[in-house]
């Protein structure tokens, strides 16, 4: 996990947190690996076409509890989209 084995996040706000490895189902070649961010907790697409299912859907989350001394802080800082350095205003709802 501290060598990156599995990669960074790819946010910049994470500033290169590694990531662990996750599946989106236990079932067998259903889906591919997928890397999960612990300071975002988001989960991201990898290259990757080994099977998901190897990892289990809850291996960063057990990881996590049973070592919280490596859980990363949460990002302070928040996107805040703009174009063309204007902020881009929230819709007006009716």
């Amino acid at each position: 996990y501290y060598n990156a084995e599995y990669g960074r996040c790819p946010r910049v706000f994470c500033k290169d947190q590694p990531v662990l490895p996750a599946a989106v189902s236990d079932i067998p070649h259903e889906e591919a690996v997928k890397v999960f961010c612990p300071s975002c907790e988001d989960m991201y697409s990898t290259r990757s076409r080994l099977d998901g299912a190897f990892f289990t859907t809850s291996l960063p989350h057990l990881l996590m509890l049973q070592y919280p001394d490596i859980r990363p802080p949460k990002p302070t800082e928040r996107y805040i989209p703009r174009i063309y350095g204007y902020r881009i205003h929230k819709p007006k709802t009716k």
